[in-house]
């Protein structure tokens, strides 16, 4: 064996009984070989050998490379209808079409792994014209690369038709768009701790009602809810006049449906939970608790839900 098998993949010569040498060697019947050192040894079958993705065959003193698959490759790839960016997709095609390219080296091999290719796009459902558009076409050396380096990346979460609108937006701006999943798998199967109780959990906008009247009382605390109608019934038994729901009681006699009294949503920031108060005591007909004022814009969105709300309670 020649010192020069440092700079060669492939070794042309077999291996003695003893020794293992060489990364690959294609047997050839050599009886001996000169110990250089050990290394992994991969023996042809039927005159091919698989290295990385390549399939090696030999013919004569020549070798012919393709594309190389496992026998338990399935030929699953990111389908067309998965809910992923657009450019995935695309970058699924023109990666396997380049690989293509570069690792047959005859017209024959390659045609033939063109139309593999193309069966299993087909396959996962892409259609032939995104598979045109998409395929990898070589630039030669005198192509000069016209696209401009983007200047910064925005990562956004991805929304299907809208984060593709919103990159070629930015385009012209020379911004690239990175898109990030809105749910992880992470999310969905790591549970690091129990889930609170809907009443447990802090920072809670809620809802109280009148067992006899359509009134209602909404509320927002940092606190959990069980604390804060704890508050509220020792109000209403004391008959506390700056509570709101203690004085209805006291003015109309009537009692407070404390079972049914529920979270409407959740909000760790104080000023979030004001306004949303305010959002869901204007769509109250007959609150009980006084709010801040909310800017123009909600109240007109608010005035066309509680139209919707009449006209659902008519029919």
């Amino acid at each position: 064996m020649r010192e020069t098998f440092l700079d060669m993949p492939f070794i042309r010569y077999g291996c003695c009984s003893r020794w293992s040498c060489g990364v690959v060697c294609f047997s050839s019947g050599s009886s001996s070989c000169e110990m250089i050192g050990w290394f992994t040894r991969e023996v042809e079958e039927n005159g091919k050998l698989p290295f990385l993705d390549c399939l090696v065959s030999h013919n004569d003193n020549s070798l012919r490379t393709t594309v190389y698959r496992k026998p338990t490759h399935t030929d699953r790839l990111l389908d067309e209808s998965s809910y992923n960016p657009t450019s995935h997709k695309a970058t699924t095609i023109r990666t396997l079409t380049r690989r293509a390219q570069l690792v047959c080296d005859s017209t024959d091999s390659l045609s033939d792994e063109n139309k593999y290719l193309h069966r299993v796009f087909t396959k996962n459902n892409y259609n032939n014209d995104f598979i045109r558009r998409n395929t990898h076409r070589p630039t030669t050396t005198n192509e000069t690369n016209d696209t401009a380096t983007p200047t910064t990346t925005a990562t956004i979460p991805y929304i299907k038709g809208m984060s593709e609108n919103i990159s070629r937006i930015l385009l012209p701006f020379n911004i690239r768009v990175a898109h990030r999943p809105i749910t992880t798998l992470r999310q969905l199967l790591t549970n690091v701790k129990d889930k609170d109780e809907p009443r447990n959990r802090q920072g809670t906008i809620y809802k109280i009602n009148c067992s006899d009247c359509q009134a209602s009382y909404i509320g927002e605390t940092g606190r959990n809810l069980t604390t804060r109608l704890t508050e509220h019934r020792r109000a209403t038994r004391k008959g506390d006049v700056s509570n709101h729901i203690a004085e209805h009681h006291r003015l109309t006699n009537h009692n407070i449906d404390w079972d049914s009294a529920q979270c409407l949503t959740y909000s760790t920031d104080y000023f979030q939970r004001l306004t949303l108060e305010s959002w869901f005591t204007n769509l109250e007909q007959t609150p009980l608790n006084r709010c801040q004022q909310l800017p123009a814009p909600y109240k007109r969105l608010i005035h066309d839900i509680n139209i919707t709300n009449d006209r659902k309670r008519t029919t």
